[in-house]
């Protein structure tokens, strides 16, 4: 149930007042990832009320460190006490309902499965020298020529069978030339002629169809007039599910052809389950999704991003992620900025839906 920090000089309201002004709830979490947790725990807490008896166990898991990759939460839960969890299905958070972003239609994007996080050093080390002798060869001009091309490199384009999947069920939804397009991707020439008009239309979409490299640290220097003797930089590689990261650290190595960069790694993952869209827990969940909203289309998704489900699902596990709120694109690039907020009407909505999954899933029904 953690949050990321926030900047209080750039919010209109208190970040952590949890203030309520004509029907929004204002706060860091309020989509990301307390409205959610507040929605599972109203619909334990109204069961409970009911005196409702499942037939399936039930358990509600609230970890404090999902920001920070789980160390203490629900990486040490499974590590330490996977015989007190071992579950069908998990219910977590990784898609929301968008009324803009999915080419003009209004669709709940189920997560069934998410990149792999990826990260590594590049480091190189050599002389140290005078500012005022400027020489060839030294560690940051070496470090910045290869994250040139790094940064240049255009990985391929990959349809996975999730995605797949997703741009099947958009295409039908669709109909027309685009919808044919959508449907076909999996064809090699229309991926070759529409796959990178496809790709450029967002930054989140170019994500889900190739492996990736984000910049995000570099360090070198200590001193204006001393070339130093040292210098590194951080990249975020997001994999797609069947990337293995030794396979792909090679082909970043051919790309930069300098055996005098080293990449360090820092992080490798191990995660490459993708959850089934054909269990009863995704036709119910997608069941109750169009009974609160018709005209939307839920279909299977696949994160950019990382969740705890990450963890489950390298345990075989299962994991749906959804936030069951239908908001815009705007909203959603609030989570982690500036104002973050979430409707009340959103709020009830999800509760709702919650509720009556739970219920269907885990028997006796209404």
């Amino acid at each position: 149930m953690d949050v990321v920090p926030v900047d209080e000089e750039f919010w209109h309201e208190k970040p952590f007042g949890g203030e309520l002004r004509d029907g929004v709830v204002y706060g860091r979490g309020a989509i990301d990832m307390k409205g959610m947790g507040i929605m599972e725990l109203m619909a334990l807490l109204e069961l409970h009320r009911e005196g409702w008896r499942p037939e399936r166990t039930i358990k509600f898991l609230a970890v404090a460190d999902e920001e920070i990759l789980g160390p203490l939460g629900t990486s040490w839960m499974i590590e330490n006490h996977w015989d007190k969890l071992d579950p069908e299905w998990v219910w977590d958070e990784g898609g929301v309902g968008s009324l803009d972003s999915f080419s003009g239609i209004s669709a709940f994007a189920i997560a069934v499965a998410q990149k792999k996080s990826f990260w590594v050093e590049a480091i190189v080390e050599g002389k140290s020298g005078h500012g005022m002798r400027p020489y060839k060869d030294h560690p940051n001009e070496i470090l910045v020529k290869a994250l040139t091309k790094i940064v240049n490199w255009n990985t391929p384009l990959e349809i996975a069978p999730v995605v797949d999947e997703m741009f099947n069920r958009m295409g039908e939804r669709i109909g027309g030339g685009q919808g044919l397009v959508l449907k076909s991707l999996d064809n090699g020439l229309v991926r070759y002629f529409a796959g990178g008009t496809i790709a450029n239309s967002s930054v989140t979409t170019n994500a889900m169809l190739r492996n990736t490299i984000s910049l995000t640290m570099l360090n070198s220097g200590y001193k204006t007039n001393i070339i130093p003797e040292k210098a590194t930089a951080t990249l975020d590689i997001r994999l797609l599910p069947h990337v293995e990261p030794e396979d792909f650290l090679e082909d970043l190595k051919l790309v930069i052809n300098d055996d005098r960069v080293q990449f360090i790694p820092k992080r490798i993952p191990r995660n490459k389950h993708v959850s089934s869209w054909e269990t009863d827990f995704f036709n119910i969940l997608s069941d109750e999704l169009n009974r609160e909203k018709p005209d939307a289309l839920a279909m299977p998704f696949m994160t950019i991003g990382g969740t705890d489900s990450q963890f489950f699902q390298a345990k075989g596990v299962d994991c749906y992620g959804l936030i069951p709120i239908m908001i815009t694109e705007k909203d959603i690039q609030s989570i982690h900025g500036i104002d973050e907020s979430l409707s009340v009407e959103n709020l009830m909505m999800g509760t709702r839906i919650v509720y009556r999954t739970i219920k269907r899933v885990c028997g006796p029904g209404e």
